[in-house]
C-alpha cells in the first residue's frame, strides 16, 4: 500500500513537472509572436495590425 502511494505520489508530480514544462514553451512562443509581431508594426506603422497578431 506504501508503494502505491509513493508512485501516485511521483506520477503527479511528473504531470506537474510535464505542464510547467508546456506553459514554459507556450510563454516562450507567445513572447516570440509578441515580438515579431511588434518589430512588424515598427517597420509597416500599422499599430491595429499588430495588435490584432498580439491578440489572436
Amino acid at each position: 500500500m506504501q508503494l502505491q502511494a509513493e508512485t501516485e505520489e511521483q506520477v503527479a508530480l511528473g504531470r506537474q513537472g510535464i505542464c510547467l514544462h508546456n506553459c514554459e514553451e507556450a510563454m516562450r512562443l507567445y513572447n516570440v509572436c509578441f515580438k515579431l509581431s511588434f518589430l512588424s508594426h515598427l517597420r509597416n506603422g500599422s499599430f491595429y495590425k499588430a495588435f490584432f497578431l498580439v491578440l489572436f
